[in-house]
């Protein structure tokens, strides 16, 4: 029975998340591709992101937007950070962000144009072909 029910949960996991393009992100993770479907809340205002290594000499953009919710469903607005030409798969924040606000984030090759996107819900609320999601903590 336990083996059902571990069953059961990965297939939730993975029927919740799904990349539609560009490098991986890892920390903070996605929405939808954690246990719960819980928007991941950041360690600090101040946060390092994680994300997938494209391999030796690569160099990243990242960039972070407010995120807008509409019509439920969350849309980046406006860019408040970018970063160009990151030479380690990791960063940082330089600004601090505002506590209990939830933000959208991305990067991608510094030579590419297109950001990575993900699809997935998050308690009935859809993010498509969108960038990933974080919430920040009460302060720090």
């Amino acid at each position: 029975m336990k083996w059902v029910t571990v069953g059961l949960l990965s297939i939730q996991w993975l029927a919740g998340c799904t990349s539609s393009s560009g490098i991986r992100l890892i920390e903070p993770p996605t929405p939808g591709c954690l246990r719960g479907t819980n928007i991941p809340v950041t360690d600090s205002l101040k946060p390092t992101f994680r994300w997938e290594s494209q391999g030796k000499g690569a160099q990243y953009d990242l960039a972070i937007w407010d995120a807008v919710l509409l019509e439920r469903s969350f849309h980046a607005g406006g860019k408040i950070y970018l970063r160009e030409g990151l030479k380690e798969p990791k960063h940082r924040l330089e600004i601090t962000l505002l506590p209990l606000k939830e933000y959208m984030w991305s990067v991608k090759l510094h030579e590419d144009t297109a950001w990575s996107k993900y699809n997935y819900t998050h308690n009935s609320i859809s993010v498509t072909n969108n960038m990933s999601l974080f919430r920040t903590p009460l302060g720090n």
